[in-house]
């Protein structure tokens, strides 16, 4: 398997829309990926630890493929897609890690 990880660092003044984007984000990443060995996308909403202290991310979002070869055949299509509706749900900017999952 092989693994887009985004994670949304917290900062202060930031703003994350959760509704948009569990519903019509991840319907976007759904569309985009699916046909290109989609496994599996979801996010961790990122709260405070045991100790109450603030989490350093908002997010942390996972998208899983069944091979790195269908990520390099879904990137090219996905990524302006699912970059370009970032806007829509957040003022922060990703970053961004790509690898394969080992377990």
């Amino acid at each position: 398997m092989f693994r887009l990880t985004a994670v949304y660092p917290a900062a202060d003044g930031a703003k994350f829309d959760w509704d948009y984007y569990t519903t019509k984000h991840f319907d976007l990443v759904r569309e985009a990926c699916g046909p290109h060995g989609l496994v599996a996308a979801g996010a961790v909403q990122c709260v405070p630890g045991p100790d109450g202290s603030s989490p350093p991310y908002v997010a942390v979002a996972n998208i899983d493929f069944e091979s790195a070869e269908k990520f390099a055949a879904a990137f090219p299509v996905a990524a302006p897609i699912l970059m370009g509706d970032i806007p829509n749900f957040t003022t922060i900017q990703p970053i961004i890690t790509v690898g394969p999952v080992h377990s």
